[in-house]
């Protein structure tokens, strides 16, 4: 017996051609067709409501929206977490180079895991919508190729029908291109400069300690290079630099060290040194002092002041000793000469400068390793007054103290001497010469001051004698506004800070004192922009959240969920009118796609099969009175 095409067609045996009970049966014409089945389905009123879901409970599997929740959840937590993680980095110093790497390294997997779980989010939210377009309108078949391609090729955003049928679904396909832009934005917002740091370290800085000994021999009071620090400091005219702990750094001190109070002498001692003076000053126009300076210690003040003008041969001459007080070996005497307007000497004028025990607090602040500046509060306490004992049983601070003492003494003893005699280009105009030999105390600062200024050669007009030497300075910028006495008291403290300084560590006359030091260093530090990485993932967040939620609600809508895997698009698509919407040349699949089959418009709907069991399916939207499959609208929606 023959066969018929009829009875070879396996669709004809395939459960979802045969009658659905309860459907409008439509049957394929005679003639030409006659070969063909009889298909039979349920036709969709144009503006007949699809059911979008399978039962009255729905078939929502909890994998979908778990999916879309958790994934939200997590991303906006990488987001959060990111944020903390280099808000903790934010001013910390760069360590070593892994370290470094690994903070980028970390900050780069924080923002990589946050754009994949929004987005994840984001691209099933747009499986659901698109599945709520479905149900809701007919789609041609080459819209729904792009909007199933969107999310892997922008190029489908070409298609002008994919905005005209379903906008929202190409603006949440946006959004999916654009989340993972956070991942791009948000590592850059920690990025590493050098910047000026401030912090604060202890560190052993070296102090007077009063109580060491540097000579084991028992005669020997004070280390010899006290005098030479004394030395220095007056040649400088400043305090010896102190070398600094770190090359920018500030701290201070505290510590007890000697000092001098200069005041004008008492009644009783200027009377003394009266008495004591007259065979020294009571001598012809020709020879006078200017500047004598000495430190009781004879017990006799004549042969004192004849000791400081090195005049030996007054010396043995001395009138009878004048008693010392007790406190004579802390004390120093400088008795300068007042002048007239002829620059003569008319008069003395004399003080004195007692040792006291004081304490300093002393501020340094460097930079670049230089002493830009230094506060020094100093404030005396008692009166010095007592001898070292020399021998086993001396009081050694004592004797470091007088050894400061001696080295300023030896710095501003003796005299200055000087001469009238006529000029014979101008006979009677007197020249006044000053011999500086017999003192160093022109080595020091103490000659800007107005006591010293008869130092200086001048004429009794007060013009100067030299101008090739002295063109343009004036003598009243030679004088600094200070006296004598405040100079001397400021010498002095100099000399008491430049102890802290190198010299000292010669002798071992320091201790080290644990000091707090704010240090102040160039250093590469973490520096962190929340304001960028809070655009970002702003953005990324806002936006995400709103996608979610479009696809909760088309969860909801169409009560049922979807994932855009191979066997949901082969169990909605199982219609035989797709089936011969196809020629056989076309069941291969590869591209071109056929434009007949582009153009064909489908869309889901609810279905039965012979069984009376519902399901949901691809079906063409509307066909042609002749039966067979054929496109009844042109354009699309």
């Amino acid at each position: 017996m023959t066969s018929t095409v009829r009875d070879m067609d396996p669709l004809e045996h395939h459960p979802f051609m045969r009658p659905r009970p309860g459907a409008a049966e439509r049957s394929e014409p005679s003639g030409k067709d006659e070969g063909k089945p009889t298909i039979t389905q349920r036709t969709l009123a144009p503006d007949e409501p699809t059911p979008y879901g399978l039962s009255k409970t729905g078939n929502i599997h909890w994998t979908v929206p778990a999916n879309m929740a958790l994934c939200t959840v997590a991303g906006i937590g990488m987001c959060v977490g990111h944020h903390i993680f280099y808000q903790s980095l934010h001013g910390q110093h760069v360590s070593v180079g892994r370290m470094q790497t690994w903070n980028i390294q970390i900050g780069t997997g924080l923002a990589f895991l946050a754009k994949v779980f929004l987005d994840a989010s984001v691209c099933t939210a747009f499986v659901q919508v698109l599945f709520f377009w479905m149900h809701r309108r007919a789609l041609r078949i080459s819209t729904l190729d792009s909007l199933f391609g969107v999310l892997e090729n922008t190029m489908y955003f070409l298609d002008p029908r994919l905005w005209n049928s379903a906008p929202q679904l190409a603006v949440i396909a946006v959004i999916a291109w654009l989340v993972p832009i956070c991942a791009i934005v948000a590592p850059s917002t920690l990025t590493v400069r050098p910047e000026m740091t401030y912090f604060m370290s202890n560190i052993s800085i070296p102090t007077p300690n009063w109580n060491i000994s540097v000579h084991p021999q028992p005669n020997i009071c004070w280390p010899p290079d006290l005098g030479r620090i004394a030395y220095i400091t007056g040649l400088n005219a400043a305090i010896i630099p102190m070398a600094a702990p770190e090359p920018n750094s500030s701290f201070s001190l505290s510590f007890y060290g000697p000092a001098i109070k200069c005041t004008r002498a008492n009644i009783t001692l200027t009377a003394a040194l009266s008495a004591a003076k007259e065979p020294v000053y009571n001598e012809s126009l020709w020879n006078r002092y200017s500047y004598i300076a000495f430190a009781p210690n004879s017990g006799n003040l004549t042969k004192d002041l004849l000791t400081a003008t090195l005049d030996d041969d007054r010396i043995r001459d001395e009138p009878a000793s004048i008693p010392l007080l007790p406190e004579d070996t802390a004390r120093i005497i400088f008795l300068t000469a007042s002048l007239n307007s002829s620059h003569l000497p008319i008069g003395w004028e004399v003080s004195q400068c007692h040792m006291f025990n004081a304490s300093y607090n002393v501020s340094f602040q460097y930079v670049n390793n230089i002493l830009l500046q230094m506060d020094v509060k100093q404030h005396n306490l008692n009166y010095i007054g007592e001898r070292a004992r020399i021998g086993p049983t001396r009081n050694q601070p004592m004797c470091n103290y007088e050894g400061i003492m001696s080295g300023f003494i030896d710095l501003l003893f003796g005299s200055i001497p000087f001469r009238f005699s006529r000029n014979r280009s101008a006979p009677y105009k007197g020249i006044m010469l000053s011999s500086a030999h017999m003192t160093k105390v022109h080595a020091t600062a103490l000659v800007n001051t107005p006591e010293m200024l008869p130092r200086y050669d001048y004429n009794r007009n007060g013009s100067d004698i030299y101008p090739q030497t002295n063109t343009g300075l004036s003598k009243y910028q030679l004088v600094r506004n200070l006296t004598l006495a405040v100079a001397a008291e400021e010498l002095f403290r100099n000399v008491t800070i430049s102890l802290l300084a190198g010299p000292l560590k010669m002798n071992s006359l320091e201790a080290t004192t644990p000091t707090a030091v704010k240090i102040q260093r160039w250093e590469n530090v973490y520096v962190y922009r929340p304001l960028y990485l809070f655009v970002s993932y702003g953005l990324a967040m806002g936006f995400s959240v709103l996608a979610t939620a479009c696809g909760f609600l088309a969860l909801f809508a169409n009560r049922a969920s979807y994932w855009p895997s191979f066997s949901t698009i082969f169990r909605i698509s199982r219609n035989s009118e797709l089936l011969y919407t196809m020629q056989e040349k076309d069941n291969a699949g590869h591209q071109p796609q056929p434009k007949k089959l582009a153009r064909t418009e489908v869309r889901l709907s609810s279905q039965q099969d012979a069984g009376g069991q519902a399901y949901t399916s691809l079906v063409i939207q509307g066909r042609h009175s002749s039966g067979t499959t054929e496109i009844v609208r042109r354009g699309g929606i």
